[in-house]
């Protein structure tokens, strides 16, 4: 009979730890249901937002609408009015709020949303693995991100898929060409790489009236290389 009390003392414990620490869950964090919409402050938003919301189709099996400003009590609002560079996101009641210094940052905030609460990766371009069926985002949540390069890239097959480029947050135009509904991509120094005699000082420019800014092999300037010890090189 002692061990028979015993037990059940025990499983009453644990089953009153179970349903304690389940109550605890829900109260702290937010579950995306079929009753959120997205809303957008601006239209320019609203292509990046379509693209969410098929992603949360595919991770819970919930169509959520995206709209200019929607209304409701359950949203997910989007806006690109975060201060400084980068993106934010955080909670307030059962609004869950991505925010962006610029379109570009807003995206990447979207695309860091679905793999930090969506539980979405993208390893390669051969798409999508996804590790849960359901979105849940702790109410203590906000997480502020600015980047440490304004041009990041990497050279591989996947990298030139503009999905794994997007999730993993490469903007590069030289591998990928973002349109610019999901923020552009950036372009500034018109190539990848070698671009000493294309761009910085240029070789078609330069060479025929000062072949001593270029390399000397085996006795010859080579229009494919600097001398990066002549001074005025330097300067240029």
């Amino acid at each position: 009979m002692k061990i028979k009390k015993l037990i059940s003392v025990v499983l009453a414990v644990i089953m009153a730890f179970s349903f304690g620490t389940g109550a605890f869950a829900t109260e702290n964090v937010i579950t995306v249901d079929g009753e959120y919409k997205i809303s957008v402050s601006d239209s320019s938003l609203l292509t990046a937002a379509q693209k969410m919301s098929e992603y949360i189709y595919n991770i819970a099996g919930i169509t959520l609408s995206a709209e200019l400003n929607a209304a409701g009590e359950k949203l997910i609002a989007i806006n690109n009015s975060a201060d400084g560079n980068g993106y934010k996101i955080s909670v307030s009641g059962n609004t869950i709020i991505i925010s962006g210094s610029d379109l570009s940052q807003t995206v990447r905030g979207i695309y860091a949303f679905l793999e930090e609460f969506g539980g979405m990766r993208y390893y390669t371009c051969t798409g999508a693995t996804y590790t849960r069926n359901y979105i849940s985002v702790p109410v203590d949540t906000d997480i502020s991100y600015t980047p440490f390069f304004e041009y990041t890239d990497t050279d591989w097959k996947s990298a030139k898929d503009v999905e794994y480029s997007l999730f993993n947050g490469l903007n590069g135009g030289d591998n990928r060409k973002i349109s610019a509904e999901f923020g552009g991509d950036v372009d500034y120094i018109s190539s990848f790489c070698h671009t000493l005699t294309s761009q910085f000082c240029s070789s078609e420019k330069y060479f025929d009236e000062h072949p001593e800014y270029f390399a000397l092999s085996l006795g010859k300037r080579r229009n494919t290389q600097l001398c990066l010890t002549n001074p005025e090189v330097k300067e240029i």
